[in-house]
């Protein structure tokens, strides 16, 4: 059986960009959304919930679907750039807690630039909305991963969560992303 010692325990709530004109989902493209684990040492991240929102600020020219998928990063060996750094010093559930580990960007107006890394097959979360008028939400939707012997998705060293546009934006929508995550810095043994 598995051991965990918790260093540090985190909640943040981060916000992308007013996007506009995202392309569609690829392993390099669309990316709205990169969590990482940098560090070569044995702390590791368990991610327990992923909560993830969207409204519609400017109208499409024609009503669309708008969509995310998220996945496991595997071989996360370059991070991503552009957009906006996440910051590692905010959301600790104590003050003694020291800044996280994980590292992150949301994409700013346009997406990310990708990173070098290997996406999962499946999806640990997915959800869409039809976009009609301004004001269409896609409901905050929490997906709980504290599931399993060790209470959530374990992030080892270079290996990450990547969220990504799932159906290419129309040229005049503009929206923004909203991503709440809680996770801990830990240590597995065993």
């Amino acid at each position: 059986m598995a051991i965990i010692d918790v260093i540090g325990s985190y909640r943040q709530t981060w916000t992308t960009g007013a996007v506009t004109t995202i392309a569609a989902a690829t392993s390099t493209a669309g990316h709205i959304l990169a969590l990482r684990n940098p560090t070569a040492s044995a702390f590791s991240i368990r991610l327990r919930s992923l909560e993830v929102e969207f409204i519609l600020t400017t109208a499409f020219g024609a009503a669309q679907e708008v969509g995310f998928d998220a996945f496991i990063a595997r071989t996360y060996t370059a991070a991503h750039t552009n957009g906006t750094a996440i910051d590692t010093a905010l959301g600790k559930r104590r003050a003694s807690y020291p800044s996280t580990l994980l590292t992150g960007r949301t994409a700013s107006a346009s997406a990310l630039t990708a990173g070098t890394h290997t996406l999962d097959t499946n999806a640990i979360a997915r959800g869409s909305v039809w976009c009609g008028a301004i004001g269409a939400t896609l409901a905050p939707r929490l997906y709980d991963l504290s599931y399993g012997e060790l209470g959530g998705i374990i992030l080892g060293p270079d290996e990450g969560i990547i969220a990504r546009n799932t159906i290419v934006m129309g040229v005049t929508g503009v929206g923004k992303w909203h991503f709440t995550a809680e996770w801990d810095d830990v240590i597995v043994t065993g």
